[in-house]
Parts: structure tokens; C-alpha cells; sequence
């Protein structure tokens, strides 16, 4: 009855010695290689888990190649995610040549993907915009905004206001989801054209 315990204290010292356990005081314990998880079987496949912060793999191991893939994993969402929304910019350089031009007042100009959008005010006293002002503010725009393959161009005081307004949330560095919809919206009814 005695010789139970002493035989099951032989076995576990007889287990750990053959695992290699040399109790050397330099070797610490990497917590990278420890089961979190909760499982007890390791696995050859090359999936991995963040459980507990550090990512670890079904062999509970954690390396280079691990953080690279996550680092290109986390870079893939953020390209998804930039690309899920339009990016829009102001183009005051050119909106102020758009204004030096008989007889428009005043004029706004953003950017989003391959499209430019002009609001112009005209002059007290001056006809609604023409064909002619139309294609020389659309040869100005072309020549001087990089990715403007279309111009879109409107002298609707209302879409003039709310060109502003995004102008000024731009300017203010809100962020675009802010506004976006509300952006493509007032596109979609001023330009039922526009893509």
C-alpha cells in the first residue's frame, strides 16, 4: 500500500527527465509556447489564434512569418476599408481660376476618384450657365486636375450651398463618413449621369 505513491513519484521524475527537463536556470519559460487555447493537442496546420494577445499557431508556437501574415492581413483590411468609401479633395487652385472666367462670381470644385464637380455662382444679373461656359470650365478643369476624366458642372444655388458645406468639412478634416452619403446623395439628384 506504501509503495503507491513512491511508485507514481518514480513515473512523473522518470516523464519529466525523459522530456528533457534539465532544470537549468538560463532557460526561462517562453509564454509564446504555452496553451492558452485550452487545448492539449498540437496540430500541423497553419492556422492561428489570437487568443490572449500574441497570435499562436495550432502548435502554440509564434514567429516572423506569423507577424508578417498579420501585419499583410491587417494592411488587406484597411486597403478594404479605404477602398469601401470615395475619397473626396478640394481643388482651390483651379476653382479660383474657374472664378477669374466672365461671368462666373464664384466657384467650388472637389475631387472623387476620376470625377470633378463644379459649383459655380454667376453674377447678379447674368443667364443661367451656358453651353459655351460649360465647355471652357471643363477644358480648365481637365487641364488642371490630375484624375478629372469627368467634369460634372452646376450653377444650382442649393447644390452651390451644400458644395460648401462639404468643402468645409473637407477643410476641417471630418471625417468622410461624415458626409459621404449625404454627398452621394446630392450627386445622384443634381447628376443622375454621373458614375
Amino acid at each position: 500500500m506504501t509503495l503507491k505513491p513512491f511508485l507514481l513519484a518514480s513515473i512523473i521524475a522518470i516523464v519529466l527527465l525523459s522530456q528533457g527537463c534539465s532544470g537549468h536556470p538560463s532557460q526561462d519559460v517562453n509564454p509564446k509556447t504555452l496553451d492558452f487555447t485550452g487545448r492539449d493537442t498540437t496540430g500541423n496546420d497553419s492556422a492561428f489564434d489570437q487568443t490572449n494577445g500574441p497570435e499562436i499557431n495550432s502548435d502554440h508556437t509564434s514567429g516572423p512569418f506569423d507577424e508578417r501574415r498579420m501585419a499583410a492581413r491587417r494592411t488587406e483590411l484597411n486597403e478594404l476599408h479605404l477602398n469601401s468609401r470615395t475619397k473626396i479633395t478640394t481643388e482651390e487652385i483651379t476653382a479660383d481660376q474657374v472664378a477669374l472666367m466672365d461671368p462666373v462670381a464664384k466657384a467650388i470644385i472637389l475631387e472623387t476618384d476620376n470625377n470633378a464637380f463644379v459649383a459655380i455662382k454667376l453674377d447678379k444679373g447674368s443667364d443661367a450657365l451656358t453651353d459655351e461656359l460649360h465647355r471652357k470650365i471643363s477644358r480648365v478643369v481637365k487641364a488642371n486636375v490630375e484624375h478629372a476624366d469627368a467634369v460634372f458642372i452646376s450653377d444650382n444655388p442649393d447644390f452651390y450651398q451644400k458644395m460648401g458645406s462639404y468643402s468645409n468639412a473637407i477643410e476641417a478634416r471630418k471625417p468622410v463618413q461624415t458626409y459621404i452619403d449625404d454627398f452621394s446623395e446630392t450627386i445622384r439628384r443634381v447628376f443622375p449621369d454621373a458614375r
